[in-house]
């Protein structure tokens, strides 16, 4: 994809694999955990979808977004988990969903991710490979006629 601000140098777009050319309505789930010695005063992150997110950390909702946009200048959010960090294992996941269609909210590029930059004391949790993911099992498949 494209979209790279500096806040994103060390972020990758992921998606699950195989990237299914039939991308319409399609969520997908991304989780990443984190074990913590002692909680930071801050954590920022700065999240973007193509094109929804809901984002969650240790199973609450922190945020959904990102605002309205075009891929070009791809909105983005950044906000501070640390209030809802602990010490020891600490789960970021999130949920994407793409419309996989252009719409008068959305200019559809045949393409969907997710994209997460952010550090939690000295580590890196930007999104890469290292982050799991899946096609949500627990979404209506799209319906197709004829």
């Amino acid at each position: 994809m494209r979209f790279v601000d500096a806040r994103f140098r060390t972020a990758k777009w992921i998606w699950p694999a195989p990237i299914d050319q039939r991308l319409f309505n399609k969520f997908a789930q991304f989780r990443r955990v984190v074990n913590l010695k002692s909680v930071p005063k801050k954590a920022i992150v700065h999240v973007s979808a193509d094109q929804q997110y809901r984002l969650f950390v240790n199973g609450k909702h922190v945020h959904m977004g990102p605002a309205r946009g075009f891929q070009t200048n791809q909105p983005y959010d950044t906000m501070d988990i640390a209030p809802l960090l602990h010490k020891g294992e600490n789960v970021i996941a999130a949920v994407a969903h793409t419309i996989g269609t252009g719409h008068f909210h959305y200019l559809n590029q045949n393409c969907a991710g997710f994209l997460l930059s952010g550090k939690i004391g000295g580590e890196d949790i930007s999104s890469n490979g290292e982050w799991q993911s899946r096609i949500a099992p627990g979404y209506l498949k799209t319906i197709t006629i004829g």
